[in-house]
């Protein structure tokens, strides 16, 4: 049977000329999805003996960026300009973490969302509209919602009660002005004006964020001329629920018509199951809504007339679950080559392609690459590996907790860190593999100690030379990022010895590209090894990448220190900077150069979205 993406690419090749295909763009949610468009087409074509350029593709993401005149912001310059319009805003008014993405995204009025919250009668009503009510009844029952909203829709007082614990301390004539309701209120007092002065910084620079892009493209691409796109239509395939700015963006788009008079955009949607035929899912409700409001031109998608066969296996450990996952893929693979017994391994490789282990989490990926066989031979990870979960950000973690609790004494100006953190430090894996007898030995001196502090003055000796620059004390002058940033480059260099610091790195592309010109990103399958005569701590492919991430990190954040820090805009300290580099490097992802079209999947949940399977463990 075909597949989903097959089937569309089989119409279009059916019902249009092939000059006219190359001026069509086929959007998708994921790349990961373009990646399989343009290997079926590529394909059928192959096998009709079609000439011709294959038509354009690109994931949503990345069809709303190259309609905007602007860029993408980066996410730590976001939070400098994000932190200068709160400080302008405070300032004026005198007076948490709200997402404005998810604000611009709902196409949402920030003057609406953020009234004063100490006017009650403006929260204490429900909005909730008829429908709106019944979708809550139908989830969570008809008790939950009265509960929450009373049996009219009216709020309920418990959540009256809420509202009144938070206000009354702004009515009180005395209180606490630093109590946690007051903070709350004031807070949510001055994010309008946050919204709007960061939109209007953005905007000064030429840069958005991707909620201030779809809500941009939603509110004016109905004044757009379908002349002024390079593509004469687009085809939006796999999509599922649709945010109000997406649909808003659908519903221009399908309004247009090119010059020729044929329609600007096709939609196509996955639903095919039988269970969008169920008549109790409410999921599969909208996605037909969808499919109503959004009809496609070509009727392509073949129902399918069973469910598919699940094997469930019960197990509550999640090491357990890998190594079932692992397991299954052992079979899945075993029985293929069995089927198949004159294929060749890449042959076997190609049609292991529709085969994938879906992971949920990714804190699961290394479990579960551990319990694959190896004959399975290759193995294409598409979810990309957390930074987080790496040696070296474990490494970077204990480092900066030991350094921001680490003081300067008021006497006689010594500086010492806690003990219980750099025992932490000394017993982590790639300081041990660095230098094992020093770690050693200064783990005995700190515990023969007794000490509840460490001088620092003990990593002087020559006998701990070599862990030394890791124990130097961060000494900040005034409120200067510099002597974290030298630490922090310090550290590095430290742990892939025998390399200069090449000072302002490149970005990673992600795509298994040089990140410096002389630290390459290895294959998944490893067959790639280290350079000839290099010496490092951190030996293994995924770790070195890793490290030259973090020296983007430290790179970027110094020119931003450099361009954003002066006393009129941002002062920052020592402490806000080990946290801003912790954060914004384990947030990343590493992905790997694999073999995209080969070998069985890895995959996150959302990458599976429009791509069918033979068999999926997850």
């Amino acid at each position: 049977m075909k597949t989903f993406i097959e089937s569309v690419a089989e119409a279009y090749l059916n019902n249009e000329q092939a000059d006219a295909l190359e001026r069509y763009c086929f959007v998708f949610p994921n790349k990961r999805a373009c990646t399989m468009f343009h290997h079926h087409t590529g394909e059928l074509m192959r096998r009709r003996g079609m000439g011709g350029v294959q038509p354009a593709s690109m994931a949503i993401h990345d069809f709303v960026n190259a309609q905007m005149p602007t860029i993408e912001v980066d996410r730590l310059e976001a939070i400098f300009l994000l932190y200068q319009s709160y400080r302008r805003t405070v300032t004026e008014s005198g007076g948490g973490d709200v997402d404005f993405n998810d604000v611009d995204m709902a196409l949402v009025d920030p003057s609406e969302l953020f009234p004063n919250v100490t006017a009650l009668r403006e929260i204490k009503a429900s909005y909730l509209t008829e429908a709106q009510m019944d979708a809550i009844v139908r989830a969570w029952g008809a008790r939950a919602a009265t509960d929450a909203f009373g049996a009219d829709g009216e709020i309920s007082r418990s959540l009256e009660r809420f509202w009144m614990h938070i206000s009354r301390p702004l009515t009180a004539k005395r209180g606490n002005n630093h109590s946690l309701g007051v903070k709350f209120v004031r807070l949510w007092q001055v994010l309008e004006g946050v919204y709007r002065d960061f939109h209007k910084r953005l905007a000064d620079k030429g840069l958005h964020y991707m909620g201030a892009a779809y809500r941009q493209l939603a509110e004016t691409l109905s004044d757009r001329r379908p002349e002024s796109f390079p593509y004469r239509r687009y085809v939006f395939v796999g999509f599922s629920l649709l945010t109000p700015a997406e649909k808003r963006i659908f519903h221009s788009l399908r309004k247009m018509r090119a010059p020729d008079g044929t329609p600007m955009a096709d939609f196509y949607w996955d639903n095919a199951s039988p269970a969008f035929r169920h008549p109790g899912l409410s999921g599969a409700k909208l996605i037909n809504s969808m499919v109503s409001e959004f009809p496609s031109i070509y009727q392509c998608v073949e129902p399918i007339a069973t469910f598919p066969e699940i094997h469930i296996a019960g197990v509550s450990s999640r090491v357990g679950q890998a190594r079932i996952a692992g397991e299954t893929a052992a079979t899945i693979y075993r029985r293929t080559v069995d089927e198949h017994p004159d294929a060749s391994a890449d042959d076997i490789n190609s049609m292991m392609l529709h085969n994938a282990v879906v992971l949920p989490d990714e804190e699961l990926m290394a479990a579960t690459l551990h319990s694959m066989p190896p004959e399975i031979g290759v193995v294409n990870i598409t979810m990309g590996y957390k930074l987080r979960l790496t040696e070296v950000a474990s490494l970077v973690s204990a480092v900066v907790k030991m350094q921001i609790r680490g003081r300067i004494a008021a006497k006689d100006g010594r500086k010492w860190f806690l003990a219980e953190d750099v025992l932490q430090v000394l017993g982590h894996p790639l300081i041990q593999e660095r230098a094992l007898g020093e770690a050693l030995l200064a783990t005995r001196m700190v515990r023969y100690s007794r000490r509840v502090v460490v001088d620092t003055a003990m990593f002087s000796s020559e006998n701990l030379s070599t862990i030394s620059p890791v124990f130097s004390y961060v000494q900040t002058h005034g409120l200067d990022a510099e002597p974290v940033l030298n630490y922090l480059t310090l550290l590095l260099d430290w742990l892939v010895p025998g390399r200069e610091s090449k000072g302002e790195c490149r970005e990673s592309k992600g795509d298994g590209q040089e990140m410096n010109g002389d630290e390459p990103v290895y294959d998944i399958d490893g067959t790639a090894v280290l350079p000839d005569g290099a010496s490092s701590v951190v030996s293994n492919s995924v770790e070195r990448t890793i490290v030259a991430r973090y020296r983007h990190a430290v790179s970027h954040l110094r020119k931003l220190c450099r361009k954003y820090l002066t006393d009129k805009d941002i002062n920052i300290t020592d402490t806000t900077v080990f946290r801003l580099i912790q954060q914004m490097v384990e947030g990343e992802t590493v992905n790997f150069k694999g073999r995209p079209l080969k070998g069985f999947q890895i995959m996150g949940v959302l990458e599976t979205r429009s791509i069918d399977f033979e068999n999926m463990v997850l």
